[in-house]
């Protein structure tokens, strides 16, 4: 079974970037060559103004999701050329700079990447002309500092079982969960797999909230919601013993009428009979009732069969679940959280109770700890570790 709204992915998705003022790059030659691509007339040195930006990398971002060395490739070629405006307002007058330029870039930072790949940053060089002497001293002024970039996926893929995460009956996990992958502990991240545009880059101004990481046009907690509710299913139904007690009668009902037949052959063949008297009605009745028997005690069997794999997959989701109750307890009640008492608590709560748990954690957590950008000035970056280790279960 698919997610059925996979026509959302259309939408565009919006990163946080990054203008960089730490590198000037000279216009030379070369530059210009690669600028006069997008030009009608051909433009000198003196006629524009370059400048830096940092789109992306393959870092996992805090919405727990990241692009693969591949996928920023393909952004590389998608984003070159594109037109930059600002607030995402896409009439024609807006646009006032273009990308020209694109590298992949591999640095020192360390990286987070699942799939155990090198640091990358799509690096982008935009120009514009000096006539556009506001926009240039607000760039050098550090008005105009944060940009974001839109772009759209074909797919968003498992880290663990690296199948499309809308393929329900293939991918079982759930984004930011926990699930034990050959005696590891291993957490679901998704790769936004084989991006299909980019549209624009956007000055836009600081939001209230700085850390805008990716702004998605599709919501995923849609296809997170339906994916639970398919494995609380799964639990409930692996817990009813309906099926174990059908399948119990239903045998005795088929050996009896077995052993019927059995012994009307048996009785025959001791009383050396070639022929055996019996009614046309009575024979199907019980034949019908053996056929009965033997067909749904193999589709329950199936059934049964069907049910191990989400059983255990239910099993794993109430200890995730109870897991991360933890965790976000720890976090939002520091130590005035008892562990101890509370795991004791979570272990007598059923799905809901524990979602509700949960949420209440969830919440005081996002208030205390405001989540930060993907993308961060070398300056942020030197002033902002937190040691958290405190909160590690």
């Amino acid at each position: 079974m698919k997610y059925k709204d996979l026509k959302d992915l259309d939408r565009p998705l919006f990163m946080k970037s990054l203008v960089e003022f730490d590198t000037l790059t000279e216009i030379n030659a070369e530059e210009l060559s690669l600028i006069n691509k997008y030009s009608k007339k051909e433009l000198i040195e003196d006629d524009v103004y370059v400048y830096p930006l940092i789109i992306c990398d393959n870092n996992i971002d805090r919405d727990k999701e990241y692009f693969s060395i591949q996928d920023l490739e393909k952004l590389k070629s998608l984003f070159l050329g594109k037109t930059m405006i600002v607030d995402h307002n896409w009439k024609a007058g807006g646009q006032h700079s273009r990308i020209y330029k694109t590298e992949l870039i591999a640095t020192q930072t360390v990286s987070t990447n699942p799939d155990a790949e090198a640091y990358y940053q799509l690096k982008g060089w935009a120009y514009t002309l000096k006539k556009n002497d506001v926009l240039i001293d607000n760039i050098e002024a550090g008005i105009y500092k944060e940009v974001s970039a839109g772009f759209s996926v074909n797919d968003y893929q498992c880290s663990i079982c690296k199948n499309s995460y809308f393929d329900f009956d293939n991918c079982s996990h759930l984004k930011g969960r926990t699930y034990k992958v050959e005696g590891k502990e291993t957490v679901c991240y998704l790769r936004m797999r084989d991006p299909k545009d980019a549209y624009e880059v956007s000055f836009v101004a600081v939001p209230a909230q700085p850390a805008a990481g990716i702004t998605k046009g599709f919501d995923l907690s849609k296809v997170d919601e339906e994916k639970e509710k398919l494995i609380s299913e799964s639990v409930n139904k692996s817990n009813s013993k309906e099926s174990t007690i059908f399948i119990a009668n239903l045998q005795k009902r088929g050996e009896k009428s077995l052993k019927y037949l059995k012994g009307l052959i048996e009785k025959a063949q001791n009383e050396k009979s070639e022929e055996i008297v019996i009614s046309v009605d009575e024979l199907q009745k019980e034949v019908s009732a053996y056929e009965e028997a033997v067909t749904k005690n193999e589709e329950l069997k199936k059934e049964v069969s069907d049910l191990g794999p989400k059983a255990k997959m239910g099993e794993q989701y109430l200890e995730d679940l109870k897991k991360e109750c933890s965790r976000l307890g720890k976090m939002a009640e520091s130590e005035s959280f008892n562990a101890e008492m509370m795991e004791k608590v979570f272990d007598k709560c059923d799905i809901e109770e524990l979602k509700a748990f949960q949420k209440q954690y969830k919440d005081k957590v996002n208030e205390l700890y405001p989540p930060e950008s993907q993308m961060k000035s070398k300056e942020t970056k030197k002033n902002s570790f937190v040691d958290n280790s405190v909160y590690e279960g």
